[in-house]
């Protein structure tokens, strides 16, 4: 505030005196009062150097205050605002250092800078040990805490009681502000005792809790804080003015203890998690450890800054089980990184930690500018030389590569070899500073440019930066550049790896000079290019080599004559290889990648990161000297690397959190073959890299030999498994390749199936021709499915258009949109086809199989002797498994990402209980059933003892058996063996349960139940020779299987989905419309918005009453039943918000009507061969859904009843009373009639 003139000054010191001193009394008027009082504290900071300036200052607020004291609603004295510090701009004069410290001697006063003698005394006091109790007890005083404020000597005068609450310093502070401020543990304790508040605030913002951990004495700050957190907690998430918290005042001081101490405090009362107690149980943690100042500083800011290498390396480091919530190459509101803070104030060791050992060393930008255009470097002028000079090696940009040589030529290809000299002479940022990876750029060489001047030519082709570097000099002249206007560089559409030193160029011209370039890239930026050579050494025409020029040996480029001219590696002719996605690809678990277990629950993408795949050819050495060189005799002649990998579009619409490990890779390249094929490898790796470009690592790999890719036909589409690089035991996940080879001299291919069609690339050759025939409504009646279709790397007949099954295959290129069926296009990648899904599931069921055998649990698999068998069970009435807690989630974990074929009917045997069930029964209970229905005598016995009720069962079995898979005529189902088969399970569950008897949907799921034990008796049946497989017929002890399996779907799983009433239906539907309105709102609006029937109903009746098994695809239905078998009914519900999940934007876009909505979802389901994808959102939905399903379905259950019973009692009461109006009606009738 400024200083008033002198006669404002004069103004105030009459007023002072005149009317606040003597007539203050006689003030009644609310303004007067309060402008009196903003005079006084205008004077007492203008004139505090004043005689008696501030006892008068003070006596008149507190003359003020009883005169407010008078008009207690109407009059609020205003309070001197707390000072307002601004973010501050960080420079070298180490105000950060200060910034959290309190500047005594120059701070200017905010509340009344003077106090009384007693007052002084009572701060000085307090550190003096116990002077402070002495004072007290020498003077008679007591303190306590009361609403009003006075000085220490009215209050000696007023029975000697000290208000702790209001005795305030010149700097605004409580006694416990000094106390804390001081260490004293004894004074704190009492003024805590006696009222004293944890969570005032001085002027400046500062809480005690502040104040301790400011503290030089560092030994009793930790006590403190438990103190005063005891008394207070919620003061301890205060921050000041600055907006500095404690957390970074303990940074600032490197109070490692205190930062513990904070970062495992939870909320909720104090207490240790116990060892059965999980993770996911837990209660949150109190302070997030990324929490920021108002300048956008955390703690990694103030401990760089201020040198607390202890603090930043237990921040940062695996004892910090939250280091996850801390980012290192975060900036603050100036654009300043922790490398900056580090560069104006650390000492070197601090500024190499960070460089060359920090955990998360990747995530830090050495080059980023702050707001002013400053780097780190620049920063660092000032400091000592050693600090500068470290940190200019570790920003350098990579070296150009050199000697860039031909190696090799031939009529359509080059070999182009170079040399990297290292970035710095400091072997320790060898790491740091080492290349990413190499770009590549090729053009033809002008006809013009071979007669240009060699001079000009020169200079017109030596950039000396790249143009894209970030410290690029000066501009250079336009000629450096006029290369890029002259010249036509085309990259090579892929990067090097660091490794590379050679690399062959494909498809070129015969007899074409060409001019090559190079340029490297770290994590600093680009180098500059290398200079191309003029010596037409790059030439395809195989016999024209000349050695370097005199001008290039008097430019340096090269100080000696060329190698004698080498010969090309025989090759054979070229390997199109398209790398286009892959599935479940594993999360790097190196520590430069590490997160927090419960960091990464709170920020799972910081963790997420992308992937890159590298591919290498290694061959024989072409001669005995390079073997000898150390090269092992095998030489790489490619080692690539593709562009970081991309979301897949459809991936991430159908809601899965695990998108990320699903990419689309985007690597078009072409290989030479080289004429070793059989001795020539190709390593395909997949890297993890964080979305800071921290040090990736592989987390997939594989190594197969050349001639896989090539044997066979010509061209091909396959996944393929990656053997995972940290746990052998874990799957890698899969990748998609497709190839084509073309012999030299062979530009294209005629087409394997289509007459009188060539291809030139795997995309051609693997398609197959769609029937063109104009896209049609679909009518209200019958499903409106178009021809179908299939791209497919195979021929695929007609014959062919079914799964292994026998069941129709569906085109899933072939949407319903709006009415109308329309074909996808896919602009990149390997279209959705039959073909793809279908290599895809065979994939993953090798891979499945695999991890199957490597469970190794003998009482899962077989039932040994001495060994009991394994019960894996959904109920609880049955007797549980005998596996411990880890080999379960093993066991679930495998059973969700699918069952193989030839285990499924074992495993649902035992997982579902029903191996179990039939102990219980008689031995030959089921061949005693199939005896009565084979004997007419006894079935026309039941059918009389069960009154009707068998025989119509048994009318409704034979009419629902020839409709069952009608358009699947090559399912073995629907053959005679097949039709009995189903006919005789169906009876005799009649039979069993003579009160259910027999509902239309079981024929679906028996269906599918006997056709999967039929494929397996097949192939057991094919390996000893026998012929006509389609037509065998399936052993009575399938059926029986078969038999105890509905058993326990229609008793156990779902025991009032068939009853008369399907009680249960309606309970489940009502369950699952309430999911959907709270999992999927925007789909269930839109359903409201058709005007749809209950949802849930619909859903539950199309769905989950033939339990998938009526229109959806043979492996997808099975992938439900896996797991249904195993986790018991309550998983329904989360396959049925999946199925909605993964198509919920078609379903927004159909606006007809509700009809067409479901015609919508009955053609995708008909069509839905991604079953690792739907399972995928599945087991999402069902943590999150599996534990509240039984209590709705309880819940529901109860008002289904009540409503039941009130609909019972008013119907009885409507008979009652409609029965004497209905006899006089008749009467009357009859008087009439007469």
């Amino acid at each position: 505030m400024e200083s008033p003139s002198s006669a404002e000054a004069n103004a105030v010191r009459f007023v002072f005196r005149s009317v606040v001193i003597r007539e203050f009394s006689r003030l009644e008027d609310r303004l007067s009062i309060c402008y009196v009082a903003s005079l006084t504290w205008r004077f007492c900071i203008a004139f505090q150097s004043l005689p008696h300036a501030h006892e008068d200052a003070t006596s008149s607020l507190q003359t003020a205050k009883v005169a407010a004291s008078r008009h207690p609603a109407s009059l609020s004295l205003p309070e001197l605002p707390s000072a307002i510090f601004p973010a501050f701009a960080p420079d070298p004069s180490h105000q950060i250092r200060r910034a959290e410290r309190v500047n005594w001697s120059n701070s200017p006063p905010s509340s009344p800078p003077s106090s009384p003698t007693g007052t002084r005394e009572l701060f000085a006091s307090i550190g003096k040990g116990d002077a402070f109790f002495e004072l007290l007890a020498s003077r008679g005083l007591t303190i306590g805490s009361t609403s009003d404020s006075s000085d220490v000597e009215d209050l000696q005068a007023s029975n000697g009681h000290i208000d702790i609450s209001h005795c305030l310093d010149s700097n605004g502070r409580t006694l416990l502000h000094q106390a804390c401020r001081c260490g004293n543990v004894h004074a704190t304790k009492c003024l805590l005792f006696h009222g004293a508040s944890a969570s005032v605030r001085c002027p400046e913002g500062r809480t005690p809790f502040h104040e301790t951990t400011s503290s030089t004495l560092s030994n009793s700050t930790l006590e403190l804080l438990k103190l005063l957190f005891e008394y207070e907690p919620a003061g301890f998430t205060l921050v000041d003015g600055n907006g500095s918290h404690v957390l970074h005042l303990a940074a600032i001081h490197g109070n490692l203890e205190v930062l513990k101490w904070c970062a495992s405090l939870r909320t909720g009362p104090a207490k240790q998690p116990s060892s059965e107690t999980s993770a996911s149980t837990l209660r949150p943690y109190l302070l997030p450890l990324g929490i920021t100042s108002f300048s956008g500083r955390s703690m990694l800011h103030y401990a760089a800054y201020n040198g607390r290498l202890n603090v930043l390396q237990w921040l940062l480091g695996p004892d910090n089980p939250r280091r996850g919530e801390l980012e290192l190459g975060a900036l603050d509101v100036n654009g300043y990184s922790v490398l900056h803070y580090a560069a104006m104030g650390a000492p070197l060791e601090v500024c190499e930690w960070l460089v060359l050992n920090a955990p998360t060393r990747g995530q830090l930008s050495l080059t980023t500018r702050n707001s002013e255009g400053k780097t780190a470097v620049e920063l660092a002028d000032a400091r000592p030389t050693a600090i500068k000079q470290f940190l200019a090696e570790a920003s350098r940009l990579p070296s150009v590569p050199s000697d860039l040589r031909c190696i090799g030529a031939d009529a359509s290809s080059l070999g182009v070899a170079w040399h990297l000299e290292p970035a710095c002479t400091d072997t320790r940022l060898d790491d740091t500073l080492k290349p990413l990876y190499f770009h590549l750029e090729v053009c033809k060489k002008p006809t013009g440019l071979s007669r240009a001047s060699g001079f000009l030519t020169m200079l017109m082709l030596m950039p000396p930066t790249s143009p894209t570097s970030p410290r690029s000099p000066n501009p250079t002249p336009a000629a450096a550049f006029s290369s890029s206007y002259l010249l036509n560089w085309e990259p090579l559409g892929l990067l090097l790896q660091p490794e590379a030193r050679e690399h062959w160029l494909c498809g070129l011209e015969r007899d074409t000079e060409y001019l090559v370039r190079m340029r490297a890239r770290n994590r600093n930026g680009f180098s500059g290019y290398s200079v191309p050579n003029l010596t037409g050494v790059f030439s395809t025409s195989g016999g024209r080599r000349r050695s370097a020029s005199s001008l290039q040996r008097f430019f340096g480029i090269s100080d000696q004559e060329p190698p004698p001219e080498s010969f090309a590696d025989s090759f054979i002719g070229n390997l199109h290889f398209e790398l286009l996605e892959a599935r479940g690809l594993p999360v790097a678990s190196t520590s430069s990648l590490e997160r927090g277990s419960e960091a990464s629950a709170k920020t799972p993408k910081a963790s997420q990161g992308r992937y890159y795949g590298v591919i290498s050819i290694d061959t024989p050495s072409v001669s005995e000297g390079e073997a000898s060189e150390g090269f092992g005799g095998n030489r790489r002649i490619y080692c690539v690397r593709t562009p970081l990998a991309r979301l897949q579009q459809d991936v991430v619409l159908s809601g899965s959190s695990q998108a990320w490990r699903h990419p689309r890779f985007a690597l078009k390249t072409v290989f030479r073959v080289p004429e070793a094929v059989a001795q020539t490898q190709v390593t395909i790796a997949v890297h993890h890299e964080t979305q800071q470009r921290s040090n990736s690592c592989c987390v997939g790999q594989l190594s197969l030999s050349l001639a896989d890719l090539i044997r066979g036909m010509p061209a091909k589409m396959q996944w393929l498994s990656l053997a995972n690089a940290s746990d052998s035991q874990a799957d890698g996940g899969l990748i998609l390749l497709r190839t084509l080879f073309l012999a030299d001299g062979i530009s294209e291919l005629p087409h394997p199936t289509l007459p009188n069609t060539w291809g030139t690339t795997a995309e051609e050759l693997l398609a197959t021709e769609q029937p063109q025939e104009p896209p049609r409504s679909v009518g209200s009646g019958g499903s409106g499915s178009p021809p179908i279709s299939s791209s497919s790397c195979r021929s695929l007949q007609a014959s062919a258009l079914v799964d292994r099954l026998g069941f129709r295959v569906f085109n899933p290129e072939m949407q319903l949109r709006n009415g109308e069926w329309q074909q996808s296009r896919v602009s990149e990648g390997a279209a959705k086809s039959y073909a793809y899904y279908q290599l895809l599931l065979e994939a993953l069921e090798q891979q499945q199989e695999l991890q199957w055998q490597r469970l190794r649990c003998q009482t899962h698999v077989d039932s040994t002797e001495g060994a009991p068998a394994c019960r894996i069970t959904h109920s609880e009435a049955l007797e549980s498994c005998a596996f411990d807690a880890f080999d379960r989630r093993a066991v679930r974990e495998l059973v969700w990402r699918g069952i193989p074929a030839s285990r499924r009917p074992e495993l649902y045997s035992k997982m579902s209980g029903a191996q179990f069930l039939r102990s219980r029964f008689p031995l030959d209970y089921y061949g005693n059933l199939v005896q009565q229905l084979e004997n007419p005598a006894e079935d026309d016995a039941q059918a009389t003892t069960s009154g009707s009720r068998f025989a119509a069962a048994k009318r409704q079995i034979q009419v629902d058996l020839r409709r069952t898979f009608a358009g699947s005529e090559e399912c073995w189902l629907t053959s005679h063996a097949g039709q009995k088969a189903l006919e005789r399970v169906l009876l005799a569950y009649a039979l069993h349960n003579d009160v259910l008897g027999y509902c239309q949907s079981m024929t679906f799921v028996v269906g599918r139940l006997l056709c999967l034990f039929q494929a397996q008796s097949r192939l057991s049946k094919s390996d000893e020779g026998y012929e006509d497989q389609e037509t065998l017929e399936l052993p009575l002890e399938a059926e029986e299987r078969v038999f105890w399996l509905l058993l326990v779907l229609c008793e156990d799983l779902f025991p009032s989905y068939y009853t008369q009433g399907m009680t249960g239906l309606q309970v489940d539907g009502a369950v699952l419309e309430t999911l959907v309105r709270r999992r999927l709102p925007k789909v269930y609006r839109h359903f409201q918005k058709l005007q749809a029937p209950p949802v849930g109903l619909v859903l539950v009746t199309q769905w989950l009453l033939p339990l998938c098994c009526a229109v959806f695809p043979s492996e997808t239905t099975f992938r439900f039943l896996d797991v249904l078998l195993f986790e018991g009914s309550t998983v329904v519900f989360a396959i049925a918000i999946a199925l909605l999940r993964i198509s919920q934007h078609e379903l927004l876009a159909e606006n007809a009507d509700y009809t067409q909505l479901f015609r919508f979802l009955r053609a995708r389901d008909q069509r839905l061969y991604d079953a690792p994808l739907l399972l995928e959102v599945a087991y999402e939905e069902h943590k999150l859904l599996g534990a509240e399903i039984e209590p709705l379905r309880r819940r529901f259950a109860q008002e289904l009843e009540a409503e039941r019973g009130e609909d019972t009692e008013k119907s009885r009461r409507n008979r009652k009373s409609s029965a004497w109006p209905t006899g006089a009606s008749r009467a009357r009738a009859s008087v009439v009639t007469s």
